[in-house]
């Protein structure tokens, strides 16, 4: 699958349990008419990964792919994208099953909002008419996680991958809008896209059956 954002992304799923991620993030490089066999996946001391050049292959002048890697339950995807326009690439699979006990555990719902949403998220929650508050808590949810990823830190959300380094899910705020959601970010959040050069956060949604996939492209 491609998706048609500013600039082409090209999301793989990795088809058996044992399938490597170079694998996939080959293909995904294919699917955007891009030779893989110039680079090495690897990843970053904040567990993020990154594609560098291998030696021996002269730099072509074109700009470095991006890449990003999601899973949810037996699903694992990968998301690679080539421009000089782009900082970064997040991904994100959420499958909104998981958030079914907000729906009918309004005190459950509470506490999963206060966890991952600035207050001034909270308050507007039943804002969007359109959509069950659990609906918008999924998208705001989905769209942090790929958010933090194309930042390069991914959110800190407890005590296992990220707790270190990771951004407060509350310095990335979701603003659900008719054509998807608007991002605004403030704090760390902040500091992350000045170090980074970048000016701009496209984001795109999918829908397919329980799940959601979210995809952020960081803009020069």
């Amino acid at each position: 699958m491609v998706l048609r954002m500013s600039t082409p992304v090209a999301l793989a799923v990795l088809t058996e349990a044992n399938e490597s991620g170079p694998y996939a993030v080959s293909r995904a490089l294919m699917r955007i008419g891009v030779d893989d066999a110039p680079y090495s996946l690897f990843h970053t001391r904040m567990g993020q990964p990154r594609l560098r050049r291998k030696r021996g292959f002269a730099p072509s002048g074109a700009s470095h792919p991006v890449v990003s890697f999601s899973d949810e339950g037996s699903l694992r995807m990968a998301a690679v994208a080539r421009s000089e326009a782009v900082a970064g690439l997040g991904l994100d699979i959420l499958d909104t099953r998981r958030l079914d006990r907000c729906r009918t555990d309004s005190a459950a719902r509470r506490r999963m909002e206060r966890r991952l949403c600035h207050p001034d998220e909270i308050s507007d929650m039943c804002a969007h008419h359109d959509l069950h508050p659990c609906d918008v808590l999924a998208l705001r949810f989905a769209l942090k996680e790929a958010v933090s990823k194309a930042l390069g830190t991914g959110l800190r959300l407890g005590l296992g991958l990220g707790a270190k380094h990771g951004l407060s899910p509350q310095d990335i705020r979701v603003v659900p809008t008719a054509r998807g959601a608007d991002i605004r970010v403030v704090g760390r959040a902040a500091g992350r896209i000045a170090y980074l050069g970048a000016s701009t956060i496209e984001t795109h949604i999918e829908h397919s059956g329980s799940l959601l996939i979210a995809v952020a492209l960081l803009l020069r």
